[in-house]
């Protein structure tokens, strides 16, 4: 009797003890399912948040740029008055000092053709800037690509809206002694001189007064020229703009030119009919995203990821400089970020693991 007892106590011992391994072992795989499920929500979170970061990150700096790309562009003028009017002042300071140190030593015309000679000789403005000197008798009695017309009258001279343009000058500088700017429309160097009222550009002119001799000393800049090297100055900037191990801006003009690139061997390239490997044009897509209100992002499949030499997804995002017809942008490339979350991952899973043995071993 007491040896079945004994059986009796050790069966119910038994079962006890395999209900509470069922249950710790129930409990255990709640446990892992949970770890697990939390280590695959983290890894989501990190992901999104990580992404979200980093967009963020290049919209601000794809934005700065295309402030500061603006702010270039509408400075354009205010520059352009400010180089040609400083170039005249210095040049009138020239001529007046020349004039001071020579008058009674020398005679007049000896005085005159050495102003002239000095002036003639300089270049400013990248190498476009020069000098040119009216009589207020219309007479032209310099100039350094007008040779064959020194000494013509140009009182009738008209440029292509119609303005009496000599007579402006004169009628400007004369009236205002600190000098004056005039707006006219002429021919770029490169067209000829005869087609100036069809292919005239806007060009702006400082003028001013030298009374010992009636002469009027003149510079002008075109509006374009000043306007292109203002663009090339932000190219240059944008250019040098890098993050991380390959981080990059791109720039392309509305008609799909490439201006600047990580590659340099695409900048000047058209690349308005490139298509990712999902047939998506890209620059198209890019050039419609950027002109939005507020441009925006897209995903696509890059050419090239500068960090594997080979296509990759990539988020950009784009926006437009007004006036310009550029879009600047910027991205990250998501097969990137997966490396990092993987790597993220290898580190998770490693404290999961090590949670485990901890349990197995407090358990054993």
């Amino acid at each position: 009797m007491l040896k079945k007892s004994y059986s009796l106590r050790t069966l119910v011992q038994f079962s006890i003890a395999m209900v509470l391994l069922l249950a710790i072992s129930i409990l255990g795989i709640f446990w892992l399912v949970s770890e697990y499920q939390n280590h695959l929500e983290t890894l989501a979170e990190v992901r999104n948040d990580y992404i979200t970061t980093r967009k963020a990150e290049t919209k601000t700096l794809v934005s700065l740029l295309v402030e500061s790309a603006a702010l270039r562009r509408t400075a354009v003028e205010k520059n352009l008055r400010n180089s040609v009017a400083e170039a005249v002042q210095n040049g009138w300071a020239t001529a007046s000092s020349i004039y001071n140190q020579s008058k009674g030593k020398l005679p007049d015309k000896e005085i005159q053709q050495l102003i002239i000679n000095t002036l003639t000789a300089q270049r400013f403005l990248d190498g476009r800037g020069y000098y040119w000197i009216h009589d207020t008798n219309h007479t032209l009695i310099a100039h350094p690509f007008r040779t064959q017309s020194i000494g013509q009258n140009d009182q009738d001279l008209t440029d292509s809206k119609g303005q009496k343009l000599i007579q402006s000058f004169i009628q400007k500088a004369t009236t205002y002694p600190e000098g004056a700017y005039v707006t006219y429309y002429w021919n770029k160097p490169e067209v000829d001189e005869s087609l100036h009222l069809e292919k005239g550009q806007k060009k702006i002119a400082f003028l001013k007064f030298f009374a010992p001799y009636n002469w009027v000393i003149g510079v002008g800049e075109y509006i374009a020229d000043a306007e292109e090297e203002a663009k090339q100055a932000a190219i240059e900037r944008i250019g040098a703009v890098h993050y991380g191990s390959q981080g990059y801006v791109f720039i392309h003009t509305k008609e799909g030119i490439c201006l600047n690139h990580i590659n340099k061997e695409l900048i000047g390239t058209n690349r308005w009919e490139l298509k990712d490997t999902n047939g998506m044009k890209v620059v198209q897509e890019l050039d419609r995203t950027g002109r939005g209100p507020s441009g925006g992002f897209l995903e696509y499949i890059a050419s090239i990821d500068p960090e594997t030499g080979i296509p990759a997804r990539k988020i950009s995002y784009v926006k437009s400089v007004k006036g310009w017809d550029w879009v600047i942008g910027s991205g990250i490339y998501l097969d990137d970020v997966e490396l990092i979350i993987e790597q993220y991952r290898e580190d998770l899973l490693k404290k999961l693991r090590q949670k485990i043995m901890a349990t197995i071993g407090i358990l054993s």
